[in-house]
């Protein structure tokens, strides 16, 4: 077992699990052992408690790999419990709708790597949240959605989002700042030095979040 086979949810077990247990000041390792193993095997914890220690020593190995943090990795299309589906890798090809639903997830619930996936991965034959419901859809990557994919896809969409709003904001500022030196400022100079500063401080609430 890898954390190629471990899911969004599953991670988030694993890391309750183990966030659990280091403020405990005398660790149970025997159940410490148990909760992980029932986390990324599935089995039940009253079903590896009955099993021999020899056995359950046996599945601690097979998931020792929970000591190293997983790597991403990002692909333009992914298959998820058997369902087709396009990633948008461009932020060119990324929707006004769903970089509103980004940037309020960032802001609401950043830990939500589940939606954060939903938003950026479109169902094959269909547009953003059209046919479907992304919440849903959400919930469903929750339970089938390899953390490996789903790292790739939030740590890569985070950092194109950072690269974008940077130079975004740089852009504006220097416009702001050619916008400020015509003379004389008519109306509709100060409607657009005011336009401009709106969109700077949002850009740069948006870079906040990041």
């Amino acid at each position: 077992m890898t954390w190629e086979d471990i899911t969004i949810g599953q991670f988030n077990e694993i890391i309750r699990i183990v966030e659990k247990h280091s403020k405990q000041a005398k660790p149970d390792e025997i159940q410490y052992v148990v909760e992980l193993v029932s986390a990324c095997s599935g089995k039940s914890k009253e079903e590896l408690l009955a099993m021999p220690f020899d056995a359950l020593h046996t599945f601690y190995n097979e998931i020792a790999f929970v000591t190293q943090p997983p790597k991403g990795r990002l692909n333009d299309k992914i298959r998820v419990n058997g369902k087709k589906y396009n990633v948008s890798v461009n932020i060119k090809d990324i929707t006004t709708a769903q970089y509103i639903d980004y940037t309020e997830t960032l802001k609401n619930d950043q830990k939500n790597i589940a939606m954060m996936c939903a938003i950026f991965c479109i169902p094959d034959g269909h547009t953003y949240n059209e046919g479907y419901h992304v919440t849903d859809l959400a919930d469903e990557f929750y339970d089938h959605f390899k953390i490996v994919d789903a790292i790739g896809i939030s740590f890569f969409f985070t950092k194109l989002l950072e690269s974008y709003v940077k130079a975004t904001l740089s852009y504006l500022k220097r416009q702001l700042k050619r916008e400020i030196k015509k003379a004389p400022q008519n109306h509709l100079n100060r409607e657009q030095i005011a336009k401009i500063r709106e969109s700077i401080t949002a850009l740069e609430h948006v870079g906040g979040l990041i």
